[in-house]
């Protein structure tokens, strides 16, 4: 991966400066990190009804912005098992069994893992709160979607925005705010199971969720049915 890195640029006819490049995948996230959070910063959410750049021209002002000035440190998210980063894998692959992996990025080697652990903050297991707090805190919200890959864990469900943590037994019904009774669920299927009469529990550790009827379902509706108007 360093090898292929590369940046390159031209200026076009019309004066605007144009470029391609490529980075390691722990550069890339910095890099990525980096330009997000300036964009935030320079066009935060508008007022109701004001307007705002699109997303492509708030990150081309926060790339001008950072090169103008400069930008604190990043902060890139490495999950990875104790077991990765003591083994002695070389070369481009993880071992089997191995979880290396940036945060929305791709999966690394264990020894680029292990570099990135030499100047970093590192956070354990013990995230769970228990009946301290209903709220998920960050560190708990960054397991939970490593532990579901990012995705709504709903059976058949692939979306990957606007992601909820749902407690399977309910805060309100003695629910402990614990990855084990947290699952990630997609804004669709989180009125399913608080509005539509579906519930999902965790049974040695598998999902499992059942219809108004209580039927074991493999695959869950993926869309609110069409609307019946009636004259």
């Amino acid at each position: 991966m360093h090898a292929r890195r590369c940046v390159e640029w031209f200026f076009d006819v019309d004066g605007t400066l144009r470029f391609y490049g490529r980075l390691a995948a722990d550069a890339g996230a910095a890099f990525v990190e980096a330009v997000e959070t300036a964009a935030a910063a320079l066009h935060p959410e508008p007022e109701p009804g004001g307007a705002r750049p699109s997303r492509v021209a708030r990150r081309a002002d926060a790339l001008a912005e950072i090169a103008r000035s400069g930008a604190p440190r990043t902060h890139v998210v490495l999950h990875a098992d104790p077991a990765a980063l003591a083994c002695r894998a070389t070369g481009d692959e993880p071992r089997a069994g191995d979880v290396c992996a940036l945060e929305d990025g791709p999966a690394v080697p264990s020894e680029l893992a292990r570099r990135l652990c030499c100047d970093a903050e590192v956070s354990v297991p013990g995230l769970d709160l228990g009946r301290t707090q209903r709220v998920i805190t960050p560190a708990l919200r960054r397991a939970l979607e490593a532990r579901d890959g990012r995705c709504c864990a709903m059976p058949g469900c692939d979306r990957r925005h606007g992601l909820a943590g749902h407690h399977l037994v309910h805060w309100a019904h003695g629910g402990r705010t614990d990855l084990d009774n947290l699952v990630l669920q997609c804004a669709f299927h989180h009125r399913l199971v608080h509005e539509g009469g579906f519930t999902a529990r965790r049974r040695a550790g598998v999902l499992e969720v059942r219809d108004p009827r209580g039927r074991l379902l493999r695959e869950t509706p993926h869309r609110a049915p069409p609307l019946r108007l009636v004259a």
